[in-house]
């Protein structure tokens, strides 16, 4: 029941809670979803051991192996080679520019040695 008027008046709390009227139970009440039991035999962990794809002897897996890993080299040095081509042609590509740069100097120094002895 509450407590207090609806015209805005203070409302007065309880200062204590009511006391409990039920107490719990002694055991827990059968609950209606049953667990069903497995079979008593262990199960496999992780499956069956048969595998789906056939497995070869050790000397062709060896070698296939061995394949892989030169197939990698090769692919390794392929690309380092064509990261030092890369890097020749930006040396080559400067060596010009300064090449073009010399030419250029040099015919100003012409142009300018001409002037001086024509003054």
């Amino acid at each position: 029941m509450p407590t207090g008027n609806s015209s805005g008046g203070a409302i007065i709390r309880p200062t204590r809670s009511l006391s409990i009227t039920s107490k719990a139970p002694n055991r827990a009440e059968p609950s209606s979803i049953w667990r069903t039991e497995g079979p008593k035999t262990k199960r496999v962990i992780c499956g069956t051991s048969s595998p789906t794809n056939p497995t070869g002897p050790a000397i062709a897996t060896a070698e296939a192996a061995r394949a892989a890993a030169a197939s990698s080299k090769a692919q390794r040095q392929l690309l380092d080679a064509h990261k030092q081509i890369r890097k020749l042609e930006r040396q080559l590509e400067e060596a010009k520019q300064r090449q073009a740069e010399s030419q250029t100097l040099a015919k100003e120094l012409v142009q300018r040695r001409a002037q001086v002895r024509a003054e």
